[in-house]
């Protein structure tokens, strides 16, 4: 395993297996709720959702179909503690696949209609969690042990952050949280 700090503070590591043909590359940044406040919990959640609608270059569905057409399997998540934008191909669609998932991880567009949009997928999404007993109960869990602290607070965030959630919130959040020195990139 290769592991390389660079002078930004952005932080990369490559693992080889020779006998595979495939590549997994995976954007890790340090933040999540637990890095919120309540007046900005679910803020992590919803960049997550929106750095996949669209770039400068880019439209929404010019990303899905890109990927796509390389064979590529692609997704993000969000935790308490970080969130993940990753792909995994075959081997030779490394760098095609690379150049869009560093696009949409660097330089989203954060459009007002799609600001909208997903803002109504998440808070569907933040509805359907409330009738998922696992999910329910580890939010209880989270909720009475870390009481007074951001631990305690729920991945998805309230309804009414989440509605009111824009480009200036997003821009403003990154840039505290989306920094090179907060940022590993992997690939295996």
């Amino acid at each position: 395993m290769t592991v390389k700090k660079y002078d930004s503070g952005l932080t990369l590591i490559v693992e080889r297996n020779t006998s595979l043909r495939s590549v997994t590359a995976g954007i890790v940044v340090g933040t999540g709720s637990a890095y919120e406040t309540p007046e900005n919990n679910g803020i992590s959640h919803f960049i997550e959702h929106m750095q996949f609608k669209g770039t400068q270059k880019r439209t929404a569905e010019n990303i899905v179909s890109e990927f796509d057409r390389m064979g590529a399997t692609y997704n993000a998540f969000t935790g308490k503690e970080y969130t993940c934008f990753y792909f995994k191909s075959i081997d030779e669609k490394l760098e095609q696949c690379f150049d869009v998932l560093s696009d949409l991880f660097v330089r989203s567009s954060y459009g007002a209609r799609e600001l909208d949009r997903e803002r109504k997928v998440i808070l569907e999404e933040i509805n359907m969690s409330k009738d998922e007993p696992d999910g329910v109960c580890y939010d209880l869990l989270y909720a009475t042990a870390f009481r007074n602290g951001s631990l305690g607070m729920e991945i998805l965030g309230t309804k009414d952050n989440v509605s009111r959630f824009g480009k200036d919130d997003i821009l403003a959040y990154k840039s505290r949280n989306y920094l090179p020195s907060n940022t590993v990139v992997a690939l295996v």
